[in-house]
This record gives C-alpha cells, structure tokens and sequence, in this order.
C-alpha cells in the first residue's frame, strides 16, 4: 500500500487500506460453523483453532451500515491516512501495528 500510495500520487489517485473485522453479512453468518477441513486428516487441529477465533469474533461484529460509513469517509478524506478502520476491531489491530509495525501483525 505505501509503495502504490507513492507511485501513483503523482497522477492525483489517492490509495487507502480498510481493515475490515467482522461485518454483519450473509458471508460472516455462514462462517460460524465448522469448517469441512475438522474432518480431514492433518487440518482438524487448524479448522477447530479457527471455529474457536471466530466465535471470539461476535462482540466486534459491525453493522453493513456503520462499516458503510466509516469506509465512506475515508474516501472522502483527501488528507486522510494511508490506513483505515471500519470497526472496532479493525481499530484494535490497526492500533497494535501502529505500535509496533515490524512485528508478526505485518507478516506476510
């Protein structure tokens, strides 16, 4: 995101990153089950951890229309930052790099 923020500056397009959390869609409703990977062999392990992560999501979840806003006025902010968060826990995780951006929350 920074290297395209300042490749394409000069040519007046601005770039941000949303951090999205959970949004209240049919997409995230359809995600509290289990994964199909708990049955397979090698992946029960990793698809019960992620079930688990995702039930701890819950009290972070956003309404389409608070994200809808937050993500509008970012686009609207011409001397916004390079990052944005629509919701509380995209707030949290964007905070926790901020505060220390080399650490594993930047891995790829």
């Amino acid at each position: 995101g920074e290297s395209l923020r300042a490749e394409v500056a000069p040519l007046g397009i601005r770039v941000i990153e949303v951090l999205p959390g959970p949004i209240d869609t049919h997409m995230l409703a359809s995600s509290s089950r289990l994964p199909e990977a708990a049955s397979c062999p090698g992946y029960e392990t990793m698809a019960r951890a992620w079930h688990q992560g995702r039930a701890g999501a819950e009290p972070f979840v956003t309404s389409p229309e608070q994200a809808a806003t937050s993500i509008c006025r970012a686009i609207l902010d011409d001397g916004g930052p390079l990052r944005w968060a629509c919701d509380p826990l995209g707030e949290q995780l964007l905070a926790a790099w901020q505060g220390d951006p080399e650490s594993t929350l930047n891995a790829r």
